[in-house]
């Protein structure tokens, strides 16, 4: 799934921008009138830490978006859960690809470039949103080879 088509209204939360919602909030918004769902994350730069979306959904999954977002976003942390696509686990790749899942110390990280270039790179705890530039090599597994959404399972009733 690239992005949610349609949803209950009692399901639907709104942010009127997205740096209200909270570090680790999983948000549809539109960039570049495409729809992207990602993660409400911050990236660290030489001159400090950037708020952005991890995105991880689409063809744009891996990618951390911090320059021209604007406006609102919804709230899916509720309904879409992120999956681990192209299963692992598996060596540590020498060349990392973005939208590389791993798993380190019980959390979830995906390694994203920095649009537009790409050339900026790091890690994005799912979690939590916070940023690391390194995980150690101890207890790190990659667990899958990109990311995907999915709606969440209801429970039975």
């Amino acid at each position: 799934m690239k992005h949610l088509e349609e949803l209950a209204l009692r399901e639907i939360r709104v942010f009127d921008h997205w740096t209200d919602a909270p570090l680790g909030t999983l948000l549809q918004m539109t960039d570049d009138n495409i729809r992207v769902i990602g993660v409400r994350s911050r990236f660290g730069f030489n001159n400090g830490l950037k708020d952005g979306i991890a995105i991880v959904s689409g063809d744009r999954a891996g990618n951390f978006l911090f320059d021209g977002l604007m406006g609102p976003a919804l709230d899916l942390t509720d309904v879409v859960e992120v999956v681990a696509k192209n299963l692992g686990p598996s060596e540590f790749p020498r060349q990392v690809p973005a939208g590389l899942l791993v798993r380190h110390d019980g959390m979830h990280y995906l390694w994203v470039k920095v649009l537009p270039n790409g050339d900026v790179t790091g890690y994005v705890c799912l979690e939590t949103g916070e940023y690391k530039s390194a995980l150690p090599s101890e207890g790190r597994v990659a667990i899958g080879a990109s990311v995907g959404v999915r709606m969440k399972l209801k429970a039975d009733s």
